[in-house]
């Protein structure tokens, strides 16, 4: 299987967004057979949600097509790997797959969010992206369903890992002193400092949102 379109070209102003940004639209990188194979397993994998985290999704999966030959023969590509570690000048391995599905006209999907929980496994500092692909068209003057995104350079999600740092404590002692902290209370700390009203106005407003086919990436 073809998994990869060898007539991709990556070129220095990408490598130069990239590092300014944070962020890069790879135009036709993947072959429609790796696409069809992706969307079977996790149209396979991803389950309704059993907890309060997921419910933004009609259902999603974690660790979707890890151990997937035709996934890992992706990652074993020369060129893919060359094309990667030109972008992100980085040394990079493969942590784990992940699935969601969006019900039309009824989820919502994730709010203003930085990957905290996700890129929960190493340091603050440490070096880690998200390669997202989407399985359908996305036109964004249409449809929602995409994805909506803020260069570093305007702001960096950098304040939000130092602010969650400081919610143990400070809910510890909201706890001694008779405060009842459940699962509902700590996500409103955690995540409504960007979903704010007035905020998301602004990230809103400063925000660029693409069109997607099925061999972008993201």
């Amino acid at each position: 299987m073809t998994t990869i379109n060898n007539k991709f070209t990556l070129f220095e102003s990408d490598i130069d967004d990239f590092q300014k940004d944070g962020y890069i639209v790879l135009r036709d990188f993947l072959s429609d057979d790796f696409i069809e194979h992706v969307k079977e397993i996790s149209n396979k994998s991803v389950e309704i949600p059993s907890t309060n985290y997921g419910s933004n999704f009609n259902r999603f999966k974690y660790d979707v097509g890890n151990n997937d030959p035709i996934i890992l023969e992706l990652i074993k590509d020369k060129f893919f790997r060359k094309t990667l570690t030109l972008l992100t000048k980085q040394k990079l391995f493969f942590l784990q797959g992940l699935a969601f599905e969006l019900k039309k006209n009824k989820d919502k999907g994730f709010p203003w969010h930085v990957g905290t929980q996700s890129f929960g496994c190493q340091n603050k500092n440490d070096f880690g992206y998200t390669m997202w692909v989407p399985f359908c068209n996305i036109n964004p003057n249409k449809q929602k369903g995409g994805m909506k995104y803020i260069s570093k350079e305007k702001l960096s999600g950098e304040f939000l890992y130092q602010y969650i740092n400081l919610l143990p404590d400070s809910l510890k002692s909201m706890k001694n002193n008779g405060k009842e902290i459940d699962y509902e209370y700590f996500h409103h700390v955690k995540n409504d400092i960007i979903n704010s009203k007035e905020i998301s106005k602004v990230l809103d407003y400063h925000a660029q949102e693409d069109y997607f086919s099925p061999r972008d990436v993201i």
